[in-house]
């Protein structure tokens, strides 16, 4: 109820009632508990209005999602009417007035009558309609002289559940360092104040602009070897038939310096969503053309927030699956369903039966490898007692709403994780053919190799809770995955999706990894876990050479052409790779794991032994795709990111 009054919602008509939304019931029912002694025992007043519950969500927010709330704007305008409606804030510095009887009352006990509060040191304003005049106007059927005197304004609250219990009640992921406002230090002297502050005024007439998270020299070509290092330029209008699709993409570092990147270099944007990736494979293997543009996750190009201020991935500009040749159009489930409905080639190969077809379903294996990816990289940190670090694993799909330890909460989804790989196993060892649709992919293929990569690559670097981690899925009991994740990198369709042939890819770990950054301390040697994953995936991608190419000088050498989506990777320039021992190649680990499947088939790039792709989060920063229930939340099958 708070949180509609205060417009903390995106229904249109926020800030409402719930009266506005159909609800009429509901306020009523509220005040009868605000009569209660109970109520006022706990909560410490009988007002509908607390600013104090909607402040905790909104300091986490307060520098997310600036994209659609006028850069954090809307945050401070719910605040200024949750304060201006409450009668428990006055507005007034208490720690700059001197002590005296009326500003020094002694505290109220809890159970005590909220009416001993002093109220002569309240500002004069217009005075509040009381909740006897409220209910009298909404539902008369209620006893006025039932109700407290206390003046309220028209609603109550209770912050809505937005992740699992746990954070409701925890403290907010802020710099512990940095005051909010309400505990800021007003105590200087007034002229030392003035002084300051005209000081700072002085100095600083024009605000710095913010420094660019990728620093890229001007003028200086965004390719190197092939890759992008520095910013794409927005795209051209795409020819009729062959769009132009946005995927969701991460660096192996951003060169930051911070416990994920340490001391590495910049590295190149490459592709990882799975979400992405799973409708570039539907496309692809349908035989569809398109260009793919890279969004960096942590680095939005303007273009691309202009031109579609959703700012979600995956997004299409051009058909099929867009609107128009002008126009960005989002939402996997509709880019697939405008898809089918434009290209015959889609809706053939959407259609196309599965061998398998009596064993599983779509929902079935999408829910499986899913569910299994996110229960591996939460069960690191699901023995956590950090609230923030529970809220993410919340978006990730691992909800504590329950007292038991925080020993026992890891146990639980260590057991999920594993018991969805031996279900993997089963699914893969059975089939009659190389994929779930036989010699050919399906639709369930691409709904299964998506995670699977992600969910590999998560394993081998030890971003997961299982014992044996940093692991193969084969040391877990699953010999059968891999061969599979193989048998899909040999095709034609990977390539030109992923834009890589290897089986680890770092950027696709780094995504959440930076989420989690500051972070479930607690249970990661102060990030230090963090630090030795990425580290470890820096190390085993073929991708990142760990040279600072922003240093470089313009040569032929690091300035070759892009590679075009679905031209071969081995037309990328080694030159500069660092010498080291040479990885093991697809061929020698293919020969090892699966001897059945034929060493020419595979690409011959140098490959490490495994191969991953992170799950998206969070939501646009989160996730890559939207959660389970909700689109804004992460993560689901068809969600958005």
């Amino acid at each position: 109820n708070n949180a509609t009054e205060l417009g903390f919602c995106g229904a249109p008509q926020a800030p409402c009632s719930l009266a506005d939304l159909g609800a009429p019931s509901l306020l009523p029912y509220i005040r009868l508990w605000m009569q209660r002694e109970s109520f006022e025992y706990c909560y410490q007043h009988t007002n509908e209005i607390s600013a104090a519950s909607a402040i905790n969500i909104l300091k986490m927010l307060a520098d997310k999602a600036h994209d659609v709330t006028n850069d954090g704007e809307v945050y401070a305008k719910i605040m200024a009417r949750a304060r201006e409606r409450d009668p428990v804030y006055d507005g007034i510095d208490h720690a700059l007035e001197d002590a005296s009887p009326e500003s020094n009352t002694a505290a109220v006990a809890p159970g005590e009558p909220t009416d001993a509060i002093a109220t002569e040191s309240l500002p004069e304003a217009d005075e509040a309609p009381t909740v006897e005049e409220e209910t009298a106007e909404v539902d008369p059927e209620v006893p006025a002289e039932a109700v407290g005197t206390e003046a309220q304004p028209a609603a109550q609250e209770e912050t809505a559940e937005v992740a699992a219990d746990d954070v409701a009640s925890e403290t907010p992921p802020a710099d512990e360092d940095a005051l909010p406002a309400a505990e800021a230090d007003t105590a200087q002297e007034p002229e030392a104040k003035a002084d300051e502050d005209a000081e700072e005024e002085s100095g600083s007439e024009e605000e710095e602009e913010e420094e660019p998270l990728v620093k890229w020299p001007e003028g200086k070509d965004p390719y190197v070897n092939g890759r992008l290092y520095g910013h794409q330029a927005a795209p051209p209008t795409p020819v009729p038939g062959k769009p132009i699709k946005a995927v969701l993409s991460c660096r192996p570092s951003y060169g930051s310096g911070d416990i994920v990147d340490a001391d590495s270099a910049l590295g190149p944007l490459m592709p990882f969503c799975p979400y992405c990736l799973r409708l570039g494979l539907w496309m692809r293997e349908a035989g569809v053309e398109f260009e793919t543009y890279l969004i960096d996750a942590k680095d939005k190009p303007e273009w691309f927030l202009e031109g579609y201020p959703a700012g979600t991935t995956p997004a299409i500009l051009g058909t099929p699956g867009g609107v128009s040749q002008t126009e960005w159009a989002g939402e996997t489930s509709d880019c697939i369903a405008r898809m089918k409905e434009q290209s015959d080639a889609i809706r053939a190969w959407s259609d196309k039966p599965a061998a398998d077809a009596e064993k599983f379903t779509v929902d079935e294996v999408s829910a499986l490898f899913e569910a299994t990816g996110f229960a591996c990289i939460g069960s690191l940190i699901a023995d956590t007692a950090d609230p923030a670090a529970i809220m993410l694993l919340g978006f990730l799909g691992q909800k504590f709403e329950d007292d038991k330890p925080h020993a026992a909460r890891k146990e639980r989804v260590v057991k999920k994780f594993l018991d969805g790989v031996s279900e993997m196993e089963t699914l893969i060892a059975s089939l009659d053919g190389k994929f779930i649709g036989g010699d050919e992919p399906c639709v369930m293929d691409v709904y299964a190799i998506t995670m699977l990569y992600f969910t590999n690559n998560a394993t081998e670097l030890g971003f997961c809770g299982a014992p044996q981690a940093p692991c193969s899925l084969a040391d877990l009991g699953a010999p059968s995955l891999l061969p599979y994740i193989r048998l899909w990198m040999q095709r034609e369709s990977f390539e030109y999706c992923y834009q890589h042939t290897n089986e680890i890819s770092a950027a696709s770990a780094i995504n959440i990894l930076k989420m989690l950054a500051d972070k479930a301390h607690d249970v990661t040697n102060d990030g230090e876990v963090y630090a030795k994953i990425m580290a470890r995936a820096r190390e085993r991608d073929p991708v990142y050479d760990g040279i600072d190419h922003a240093l470089e000088d313009a040569s032929p050498e690091s300035n070759t052409a892009a590679v075009a989506p679905g031209e071969p990777t081995d037309a990328i320039a080694t030159e500069s790779l660092p010498e080291a021992d040479e990885a093991p190649t697809v061929e020698e680990e293919t020969a090892e794991v699966d001897p059945e499947v034929p060493a020419e088939a595979v690409g011959t790039e140098a490959q490490p032994a495994a191969q991953e792709e992170t799950a998206e989060v969070a939501a646009d920063d989160v996730a890559s795709e939207t959660p389970p229930a909700d689109e804004d939340a992460l993560p689901a099958a068809e969600a958005d990111t």
